[in-house]
């Protein structure tokens, strides 16, 4: 995970990335099954198999959630399948092929309550939700393949194209109904080299990265068949990158880069009758990072990083011109945010000690924020100048081979420092609570055997711009439970439980922010449980 825009490999947004990298095949043939049972109906299965050899190898998981939901209309049902299989062409070459379905039939949306309807009954659906049967149904395959070629030890290239659609259905309070098709595909081809300058390692990369969106918007209202919204909307984007890291000693270290990002947005109106909400934009933009790193002694490690960020609105983000009353004509007042940010951190070990502390301040022009909520449509603005300045320090700790304890606080002050529209200079970003806190102690006596108790605190949330809604602060505290039963032929038994919220602690877990209607806030979920069961085979 990187906070901030401080790689220039993985795009130009500045709220950092989250690399994840999807489960290669192992040799051998490996078969799991497993069951979660949990409160309010809450069941899933799974099924997963892996089959690999030293040349190609396949990993398979399917799996099928449903649950009753903690609130009224809240219902949900989700079918999961993924794949990725992996080629060694040669000792220089391999492909990966990665496909991925989703299928959700079924997601209620109980939608946000006032501050009286949460008082009087926490897990009631919204208002209309349920007469108007407020629900989502989402529909989503993709594939992508990875080739990997190494020219020699220290060249190499890869090239990353994908495809995939994405289906969506979703009945408002309003009774409105918005029915998108997306079809998207891109690639990636970056090139990778090391040498040296001046006797010292140097490290390089480059790339281009394209992408396209291509939308198909209807909008009905009620039970009728005709549209009163449809469009054509694309999303395009043709970026180039340089990154390199080069070790001026064998304690000091520079990571920089720079990004060019050509982005273009454009919306044809095909239903007229109520005037043409046609429009387009071109989002045009440089960005550079760089970074220091200077090792003190060889356990600690020091770091200072200036990153600029570069936020291009979405289609969704362009949608509405305002929602009170709906105005569904692209958006061209949306200006792409930019952002700086620099942050100095350590990172350190002591003995059976890990530390982890930084200290940052971001500084945004044009953020893209929430103007207004209204019956589940959104429309959204630039708010000027914002500025955030926090702290981040990270705690891990072994007392033995038996006992560890992790902790991680953080503060953050997330404001508006200029006054546009209704917002209010030196109020608080809503959504963005000022101090969390996670920690736990874990007991761990063998390899097979782990129990934990966490401890998380999350900040009250500002819930709109005026900062005179709010939800409370709140603590929860969780247990968690797992045992492994390894038996005789290559057969394993996993056992596991969990218990979220151990002292039904009532309070709000996320906030919609600005919403028109003052139904601000999703009741999180009282006490729950949750037990499962993974059976495993392994065999050569």
């Amino acid at each position: 995970m990187l906070r901030g825009p401080f790689s220039s490999l993985y795009g130009n947004s500045s709220g950092g990335v989250i690399l994840l990298t999807t489960e290669n095949p192992r040799v051998g043939t490996e078969l799991e099954v497993n069951q979660i049972f949990g409160t309010d109906s809450t069941r899933r299965s799974g099924i997963k198999l892996n089959k690999g050899n030293e040349e190609v190898g396949i990993v398979i998981d399917a799996s099928t959630f449903r649950t009753d939901g903690y609130r009224d209309h809240s219902k949900a049902r989700r079918d999961n399948f993924n794949s990725k299989m992996v080629w060694n062409l040669s000792s220089d070459t391999r492909l990966s092929w990665v496909v991925n379905y989703v299928d959700i039939p079924l997601a209620q949306d109980p939608a946000g309550l006032t501050a009286a309807q949460l008082a009087s009954n926490r897990r009631q659906a919204g208002t209309n939700t349920v007469a108007n049967n407020t629900n989502k149904t989402v529909e989503q395959s993709q594939t992508g393949i990875v080739l990997e070629h190494k020219f020699s030890p220290g060249t190499n290239i890869t090239f990353s194209p994908y495809y995939g659609d994405r289906k969506i259905r979703q009945v408002l309070a309003s009774t409105a109904v918005i029915d998108l098709k997306n079809e998207y595909s891109g690639a990636d081809l970056r090139f990778g080299h090391q040498t040296s300058l001046l006797g010292k390692p140097l490290f390089l990369n480059a790339g281009l990265t394209v992408g396209e969106l291509e939308q198909a918007r209807l909008g009905f209202f009620g039970a009728s068949t005709t549209p009163n919204r449809d469009e054509a909307n694309t999303a395009s984007q043709f970026d180039q990158y340089l990154q390199a890291e080069y070790f001026f000693t064998d304690k000091l270290s520079v990571l920089g880069g720079v990004r060019n990002s050509s982005i273009e947005i454009e919306s044809n109106d095909q239903f007229l009758s109520n005037g043409d909400g046609s429009g387009s934009k071109k989002y045009d933009e440089v960005t550079s990072n760089v970074g220091f790193t200077y090792r003190l002694q060889p356990n600690i490690n020091t770091y200072i990083s200036y990153g600029e960020g570069f936020e291009t609105p979405t289609l969704l983000e362009t949608a509405y011109l305002s929602v009170a009353p709906p105005s569904p004509n692209f958006n061209s007042q949306l200006e792409a945010a930019k952002s700086e940010q620099l942050e100095i951190g350590v990172k350190a070990k002591f003995g059976g000690t890990l530390v982890n502390a930084a200290l940052y301040t971001v500084d945004t022009d044009n953020e893209i924020v929430v103007l207004a909520a209204n019956g589940g449509a959104t429309s959204f603005q630039n708010a000027g100048s914002t500025s955030r300045e926090g702290a981040e320090l990270a705690l891990q700790h072994a007392f033995n081979r038996q006992w560890q304890a992790n902790a991680a606080v953080n503060y953050i002050r997330a404001t508006y420092d200029t006054s546009v529209n209704s917002i209010q200079a030196g109020n608080s970003l809503p959504s963005i609570p000022k101090k969390t806190f996670f920690g736990e102690l874990v007991y761990k006596p063998s390899s097979l055997y782990e129990a934990a108790t966490e401890l998380r605190y999350v900040d009250k949330l500002f819930a709109n711009d005026a900062n005179d809604a709010f939800a409370p602060s709140y603590s929860v505290v969780n247990l968690r439970a797992s045992k492994d039963w390894p038996l005789n032929g290559g057969w394993n038994v996993r056992t596991y439980a969990r218990v979220d919220n151990v002292f039904d602690k009532e309070y709000v877990g996320s906030v919609i922010v600005n919403q028109g209607a003052g139904q601000f806030f999703e009741p999180a979920s009282e006490r729950q449980f949750l037990l499962g069961v993974t059976v495993g085979l392994k065999w050569k």
